[in-house]
């Protein structure tokens, strides 16, 4: 005889339908314990090497800051506001 469990909605659920909901959440904690593992590889390497770091962070600050001067001089309206294309919408 098949053993049957009520669901959220009042349907019965099978033994197959449990087993496939308990393999679908084994296979998400293997894939946490995958995602834990390469994060903690790249901490690894990181302790063991902080100047590889250092480097990409330098690297992205400068990507950056590139554009945001860029964003900055492209948006300066003729009056030297750069505010001035900003619709002010009232509250009441």
């Amino acid at each position: 005889m098949k053993q049957q469990a009520k669901g959220d909605e009042g349907d019965e659920m099978s033994s197959s339908e449990q087993a496939d909901g308990l393999a679908h959440l084994q296979n998400a904690a293997l894939e946490m314990i995958a995602a834990a593992r390469a994060f903690l590889e790249v901490a690894e390497k990181v302790v063991q090497n902080p100047e590889n770091v250092r480097t990409a962070v330098v690297t992205i600050g400068a990507v950056a800051k590139a554009v945001m001067q860029s964003a900055d001089n492209g948006h300066t309206a003729p009056n030297g506001d750069p505010h001035s294309g900003v619709e002010h919408i009232p509250l009441s």
